[in-house]
């Protein structure tokens, strides 16, 4: 009976908010979204009056390469997304990954 992979940490960032959340590695951008926002919600609803999670984009890292967004629309989405938690959880010395959204143009919120 092969294990189940283990959920990654995560610590979910926004503005005065830090709350720690788990990250099935099997999750979809859409997942993933959702899971966000219902933290948000849960936690800090006077967070959600201006913003909107519509367009919402997740940069896993902004000093690589140019394109690590996964937008909504991507095929390789999932892949991408699956792929790049798969790297993580492999990462030597690293049990945190901290995911800090920003406020930018037009109230859409982007999550780096």
């Amino acid at each position: 009976m092969a294990l189940a992979p283990a959920f990654i940490p995560v610590m979910l960032r926004l503005s005065h908010l830090s709350t720690p959340i788990l990250i099935d590695p099997g999750i979809t951008h859409g997942s993933l979204l959702r899971l966000i926002q219902n933290e948000i919600q849960s936690r800090s609803p006077h967070l959600m009056e201006d913003c909107t999670f519509e367009g919402l984009e997740i940069l896993w890292d902004q000093t690589a390469v140019p394109g690590n967004v996964f937008p909504p629309a991507s095929p390789l989405d999932q892949y991408n997304l699956q792929a790049t938690l798969s790297l993580l959880r492999m990462r030597q010395g690293r049990d945190v990954l901290c995911l800090k959204i920003t406020h930018v143009k037009g109230a859409v919120m982007s999550l780096v």
